[in-house]
């Protein structure tokens, strides 16, 4: 058994503090489980001149303790801060424009503070009322608006910078990265997390029913499996791993009843679980025991708690102070260690039932859904069951052939650089570099994981414990998409974007892929300067000697090394500076508009006001046009979309009730798009060819497009009293 199979709790709790030279923990300095920061300080290396921590703080009390002020200290606020004040700059930019979808949860919000309480998004099965309930909290204490309803995943989305900063934590202690490299790595995946690409950053701040609460439960269901895998073969007690398995059923079937777009978490979590699985059957070899004589000693799975390493030192040379004391680790077992083996196989099946722990935790997170579907026959767990797209033949098949063409040519590439619809062309030019640019980098660290399973370099090693979670979740995020039955609809062109939004999980993953390529490349700029440097001290020594004259040095490859570190820094800057720019760059009107009405008006403000001026309480118009008005109206006006009672097949009556009241309601007004330059539009025709007398307004819409506004005055105009009524689209027929 190796090194790593014994120290692994101990090399992790002391990693930090022990990894005194520049570059990374070598395995002959690992420590065993001593008790005390003194009772190791006999183990460091000798050689600390270097060090990142002093000789006396390596041996005093300084060890294995942080000052009170080191949490304010941290690169973590830098990283929340930015990431808060560029996207509130990017809300203020775009003058708070919401779809008819964002109003939609901004109204059930507003009707859970008058004692709706809903259980799913309006007319669905799927897409749990969460976001809802916290958007009603803010606004029971700063009142309904469209600031508020964007201050909710505004909010969240710090959350899930913080959420990138934990698991890009967790993944530098498992790659035992020194400490310089541990914050690099930590800071540039919170940064790039903090400013990510302009499609994505959209997405994350949208309020479409649950998309950056299934974010945050993705972040925190791949960093639970990671620390449940860690702890689970480093031997942590049987309650703590029932614990955590409780914890991922729980984070699994919450996210079910929020939104299934967490499925491509679960498949990456369940994946990397079976693997480690797998990889713990292999490693867990029986050997032949120290002690007792003929009895057989597990692996690391089976200890309770880590082995001590005894390291035997060997000296170098005399008078060569360049080499250094070479450790060798050799397992020596102790009273707390078993002396007697058992099947390590079914060992790992016995421990695998403590995952049992995640049934009741799973029920208690889906509560709501079989609540609901108890009396909805259903129709919310059969939706889940359906997202495979129903089996496999020959057409589905090709199918997922197409969507995985429109996938690598449209939706990754929009997703990578934040291209979003209806962009100029400067905007097109920047994203298309970005696009280059971190496909460059997810692409050179998939390529570097394969490679370590072939080479295995410590360095590509590295890398694996780094990236290949998050290389595992992005794989899954693709899969998901391309085999999904949502995503047909990205077949229909790239310019509409009717399909994109099922894809940004990916985006999760992107702060990791950077942080890998710009990590490794850094360690290997530093590590050569180190090496440079110890050389040139082993000379001075020799020279001091006697035993040889210092050979001449022009310093040249040291300068080298760090204008490479250097040339990184900027590098990473004119990325982030880039993606930042383009937010500024970004059409206010069109940014946030729903992809299904680019038309409508960013700035409704005078058509809400014209409607209380008019003392108008019911109008019809098509959804994406009516649900805005009426949620800046805080519910005062109550609008309906007549399309689900004209043609019930394509179109959801989301509230039954404001259609009713529409229906009944006397004398309602139409709001319709019409083209700007039409002088005579289709409403107007068919009242005048019905003699009804009528009163009219005209606001402007996006570039080409107005509303009008047409309140009738000699009776009632029910758009159920003829087909040609069958006019409430985005766009003017």
């Amino acid at each position: 058994m190796g090194i790593e199979e014994h120290s692994v709790d101990n090399r992790e709790a002391l990693h930090d503090k022990t990894s005194l030279g520049k570059g990374p923990l070598p395995t002959s300095s690992l420590l065993p489980p001593l008790r005390g920061p003194r009772m190791f300080a006999k183990y460091l290396p000798l050689r600390a001149a270097k060090s990142t921590l002093t000789a006396s703080e390596a041996t005093g009390p300084y060890l294995g303790r942080k000052h009170w002020y080191a949490f304010l200290l941290s690169p973590l606020w830098v990283c929340l801060l930015i990431a808060l004040v560029v996207r509130v700059w990017l809300v203020v930019h775009t003058n708070g424009v919401i779809d008819g979808d964002e109003a939609l949860v901004g109204i059930q919000a507003e009707r859970v503070l008058h004692g709706d309480f809903p259980t799913y998004f309006y007319g669905q099965a799927y897409m749990g009322s969460l976001e809802v309930y916290l958007i009603a909290i803010i606004f029971a204490m700063v009142g309904p608006s469209v600031w508020a309803l964007r201050a909710e995943p505004i909010i969240l989305s710090l959350l899930v910078v913080w959420l990138t900063w934990k698991l890009a934590a967790a993944l530098a202690d498992a790659a035992h990265l020194p400490f310089y490299a541990r914050q690099y790595f930590m800071t540039i995946a919170a940064l790039t997390a903090a400013i990510l690409p302009l499609y994505d950053t959209v997405i994350e701040t949208r309020t479409y029913g649950g998309y950056i609460e299934t974010f945050v439960l993705m972040l925190l269901l791949l960093l639970s499996a990671f620390h449940l895998t860690r702890r689970w073969f480093g031997g942590a007690p049987y309650a703590e791993l029932a614990w955590r398995w409780a914890g991922i059923g729980l984070l699994i079937d919450l996210g079910l009843w929020i939104y299934p777009l967490i499925a491509p978490a679960i498949l990456a979590v369940g994946l990397w679980i079976a693997a480690k699985c797998v990889a713990e059957i292999v490693s867990r070899r029986p050997v032949v025991s120290r002690r007792g004589g003929g009895g057989e000693d597990m692996g690391r799975g089976r200890l309770r708690r880590p082995r001590p390493v005894h390291l035997t030192s060997t000296p170098h040379p005399q008078g060569d102070a360049s080499v250094p004391s070479q450790h060798h680790p050799t397992p020596a077992p102790t009273d707390n260690s078993p002396t007697q083996g058992i099947s390590t196989k079914s060992g790992l099946l016995k421990e695998l039932l403590l995952a049992l722990a995640a049934i009741p935790a799973a029920i208690l997170g889906f509560t709501p859904a079989l609540i609901w579907g108890a009396t909805h026959q259903w129709v919310n767990v059969a939706y889940i069951l359906n997202l495979g797209g129903g089996g496999i033949s020959r057409h589905r098949l090709g199918l997922i052939l197409k969507v995985t063409q429109s996938y690598a040519t449209c939706v990754a590439p929009r997703i990578i650089s934040g291209a979003v619809p209806l962009e100029n062309s400067m905007l097109t030019a920047l994203h298309w570099t970005l696009a280059f640019f971190g496909t460059f980098c997810i692409f050179a660290t998939v390529g570097l994981i394969a490679l370590s399973y072939i080479w295995r370099r410590p360095a590509l090693v590295r890398i694996r414990q780094l990236a290949g979670l998050p290389t595992l979740f992005a794989a899954s995020t693709a899969l998901a998409f391309c085999i999904s039955s949502a995503s047909i609809f990205s077949l229909l062109g790239c310019t509409n974007d009717d399909a994109g939004r099922y894809a940004t999980p990916f985006m999760l993953s992107l702060p990791f892929f950077f942080a890998t390529m710009f990590t490794v490349a850094s360690m290997y700029l530093y590590e050569r300067h180190e090496q440079r440097e110890q050389r040139e001290r082993a000379a001075q020594a020799r020279e001091q000697a006697g035993s040889s004259p210092r050979p001449f040095s022009s310093g040249t490859p040291s300068r080298l090394a760090l204008l490479g570190q250097g040339l990184l820094l900027v590098l990473l800057l004119a990325y982030l500076g880039t993606q930042a720019w383009t937010y500024g760059l970004t059409n206010a009107g069109h940014t946030y508009q729903s992809n299904y009405c680019t038309a409508a008006p960013a700035n409704n403000d005078p058509i809400v006001a014209y409607l209380q001026q008019q003392h108008i309480r019911y109008f019809w118009a098509s959804n994406l046009l009516a649900y805005p008005l009426v949620f800046k109206a805080n519910n005062s006006i109550i609008g309906a979309d007549p399309l689900p009672l004209i043609h019930p097949r394509i179109a959801i009556n989301r509230i039954p009730s404001y259609t009713d009241a529409v229906l009944h309601a006397d004398r309602p007004s139409i709001l319709v798009l019409i083209q700007h330059n039409d002088p005579y539009p289709l409403l107007l025709r068919l009242l005048d060819n019905r003699n009804v007398t009528y009163q009219k307004a005209i606001f402007p819409a996006e570039p080409g497009f107005d509303i009008l506004v047409v309140t009738p005055l000699s009776r009632t105009v029910s758009p159920l009293e003829s087909k040609d009524f069958d006019i409430f689209y985005c766009y003017p027929k």
